[in-house]
């Protein structure tokens, strides 16, 4: 899982970076008119538009379900926030991919300005979103390694409370004479 995570991770990161690229440079290679309102490469793009958002829908309803009680709430804002700005960016993305589709040629309820505004605002909420995302899941992969136990530095083995964690994984009351590098608190 831990590979997995920071695959995804990266693929987010990516996406971000060429939306918002594309973004800014849009304006300088591509001139709009009546007939070609936006440029061809969004057909390219919106694809993994849609892709990142899914993961980031999936990813954030899965961080924001560990935020619990017990976590920060640092933590639970970030979650939150992550978890339900995916899904505005989906509402959005999805509301104005299908109205400029062949399925709702006959909706005229927005003019092309409109739709226009909602894809500047999209494509500007989409990389933070998608950004932030994967630098978390690059993160979490990293740090599942050590998730396990919070370390303490060795002087404190011979702490009252503290327990020796030896080679062979078996964990007796802190001597003094630590075997291994880090002790484990009582309370984990």
């Amino acid at each position: 899982m831990k590979v997995f995570k920071r695959v995804i991770g990266i693929v987010l990161i990516v996406i971000a970076a060429i939306v918002a690229i594309h973004t800014v440079v849009e304006s300088i290679y591509h001139t709009s008119t009546e007939e070609n309102p936006s440029c061809p490469g969004w057909n390219h793009i919106n694809p993994l538009s849609f892709l990142s958002i899914i993961v980031g829908v999936i990813f954030g309803y899965m961080r924001m379900s560990r935020a619990d009680a017990d976590s920060s709430v640092q933590e639970f804002i970030a979650a939150n926030t992550q978890f339900y700005g995916f899904l505005f960016a989906a509402i959005i993305f999805l509301w104005n991919w299908l109205s400029i589709s062949s399925l709702a040629q006959d909706f005229t309820a927005v003019g092309d300005d409109t739709r226009t505004l909602v894809w500047i605002f999209f494509n500007a909420t989409l990389p933070l979103l998608s950004g932030a995302m994967g630098v978390h899941l690059l993160r979490s992969g990293a740090n599942e390694q050590t998730q396990s136990f919070r370390r303490l530095p060795q002087r404190r083995c011979s702490r009252q409370g503290a327990v020796e964690l030896r080679r062979d994984g078996s964990r007796s009351p802190a001597s003094g004479n630590c075997v291994a590098r880090w002790a484990i608190p009582y309370h984990l």
